[in-house]
């Protein structure tokens, strides 16, 4: 039961709900908190750490200030859930992170909450689409996921990448966080769901 309690009917076209408007709102809010954290940072490491995030996410999301790209991972990425599932009917969670290694892997975890949880399903990026990858159901709320309490001072946290965490709701952006590697406390469900 809860597998479609996530999924919209097959029938909703990509096209009929807001791409460019969701598109756009999220990279605004994105870099936006890129800004504030740039602002707050509280030594020089870090500062550079987010001006170099600022200045280099756009690039990657292959997108500029007012750009409607429809070639940006982002815009891939919104098209395929748009696909799947009613973003304009639903609480939901993007996290959005990139492991590096031998292999740099792009990887977004979609989380659309129900009455008593959550369905993750872990989407990768590969050679110019997005793939749906695993599927599982937790016992998270959207709360559980609260932004301003995941946050820890500059390399004590967690996470060994960083991590993009922005909460819609119907539609709507409710807030989107950015965590360079080792700020994400340890004791925020968000560490859990990426590791």
């Amino acid at each position: 039961m809860h597998f479609y309690l996530c999924i919209a009917s097959l029938l909703i076209k990509a096209d009929d709900i807001n791409i460019d408007s969701l598109f756009y709102k999220w990279n605004k809010a994105t870099l936006r908190s890129l800004e504030n954290s740039l602002s707050n940072a509280a030594i020089v490491g870090e500062k550079e750490l987010y001006q170099n995030r600022l200045e280099a996410e756009p690039v990657y999301w292959d997108i500029e200030t007012d750009s409607m790209n429809k070639e940006s991972i982002r815009w891939k990425f919104l098209e395929q859930i748009c696909k799947e599932f009613n973003p304009e009917n639903n609480n939901w969670t993007v996290v959005e992170v990139v492991k590096s290694g031998e292999v740099v892997r792009i990887i977004n975890y979609l989380i659309c909450y129900d009455s008593s949880g959550a369905k993750i399903i872990t989407y990768r990026y590969l050679i110019g689409g997005w793939s749906r990858v695993e599927e599982r159901y937790a016992d998270i709320k959207m709360r559980d996921l609260a932004l301003t309490t995941a946050r820890v001072s500059f390399e004590s946290g967690s996470n060994n990448y960083d991590a993009i965490v922005t909460n819609f709701k119907s539609g709507s952006i409710l807030q989107s966080e950015y965590f360079l590697n080792s700020t994400l406390s340890e004791k925020s469900k968000i560490v859990s769901i990426i590791n």
